[in-house]
């Protein structure tokens, strides 16, 4: 079975906490930060299997979950050509045949799952570039060197309009991952006023 084979892989590599996402979030380069904190991220096992796996996984270590609106992060992995790679590991249980619009049910699918989950530290990808945010996920983490340094370069811009028969389709699933994303980047908008204030 799957599980079993995963949690086995887990403690042979020594995996010291697993991110998963629905991709196009900036799970890489959460996991080179927390590599420059000295964890063991990047394992055979999470880069083929649990980065973008598909289900809640119990595991015997923390699970960091990003996401962020899912229309960026479906064009960014389409632009980028890594959507027939990650829909391998979104699609890996129910083994729907690729297409875009799949892809883009895969990637909902994993958001829905994961984000009303117990257990498991959710943060959007705006947050990965506030200092407060990232000190509250280190504390999560027991990361004792707090030290913040950020790499954020600020993304090309997105043309919906190219994907707008799959996007109108699911406006549904849209505004409901996006409502998530509102609520993340309101609670930083006001960080970022306590800051300006003090």
């Amino acid at each position: 079975m799957i599980e079993d084979y995963i949690k086995k892989s887990i403690q042979l590599e020594q995996l010291d906490c697993c991110i998963i996402s629905f991709g196009g979030c900036g799970t890489h380069y959460l996991a080179n930060n927390l590599k420059d904190k000295k964890l063991n991220i990047r394992t055979n096992i999470w880069i083929n299997y649990l980065c973008h796996y598909p289900n809640v996984i119990k595991l015997p270590i923390p699970i960091i979950y990003l996401y962020r609106d899912i229309r960026e992060a479906f064009i960014s992995q389409l632009r980028n050509n890594f959507a027939n790679k990650n829909y391998k590991m979104l699609n890996s249980i129910s083994k729907r045949k690729y297409s875009d619009e799949n892809f883009f049910i895969a990637m909902y699918e994993q958001f829905e799952k994961f984000i009303l989950a117990d257990n498991i530290y959710k943060i959007e990808y705006n947050e990965l570039f506030n200092k407060d945010k990232i000190n509250n996920l280190y504390q999560f983490l027991k990361i004792k060197d707090d030290s913040f340094k950020s790499l954020f370069v600020k993304p090309k811009t997105f043309n919906f309009s190219n994907y707008q028969n799959i996007f109108d389709k699911h406006k549904d699933k849209i505004n409901y991952v996006n409502s998530f994303v509102l609520k993340a980047n309101d609670t930083l908008f006001d960080l970022d006023k306590e800051g300006a204030t003090k």
